[in-house]
């Protein structure tokens, strides 16, 4: 059951989630990445970024306010920093592979980075 402040911050995160999943969409369908230019990857990496930020946060939200009930502001605020940590992630993979530079070492330097700073971020004294 979602409280009433989970329910007031949830309706603008979700469709913000769906307008960014829009948005994505709408990019792969209608642009081409052979006939444009550094405009059209620029769309599709900052579309990609915002929908998986958005998707990423929203479920990792709804994931804290069943299991582990708190304040909502302390749950926000970490869902947001891991979306966003997992969206420059799958984010960055996808250009490492564009760039035919993903092998199993660079992804997994790219997941230990990540995982420091959100180490980081939390350890209890920041």
């Amino acid at each position: 059951m979602l409280r009433k402040t989970t329910k007031i911050y949830l309706i603008p995160l979700v469709v913000s989630s769906v307008l960014a999943l829009a948005s994505f969409v709408l990019v792969v369908m209608y642009i081409n990445p052979f006939h444009t230019g550094l405009q059209g990857h620029i769309f599709f990496y900052l579309t990609l970024l915002l929908s998986v930020s958005s998707i990423a946060t929203t479920i990792s939200l709804l994931f804290r306010n069943r299991f582990w009930p708190g304040s909502y502001n302390d749950m926000f605020v970490l869902s947001l920093r891991q979306g966003i940590l997992i969206a420059f992630l799958i984010t960055s993979l996808v250009f490492f592979e564009t760039l035919n530079v993903l092998f199993w070492w660079v992804a997994l330097t790219l997941i230990l980075f990540l995982l420091a700073i959100e180490f980081f971020f939390s350890s209890p004294n920041n």
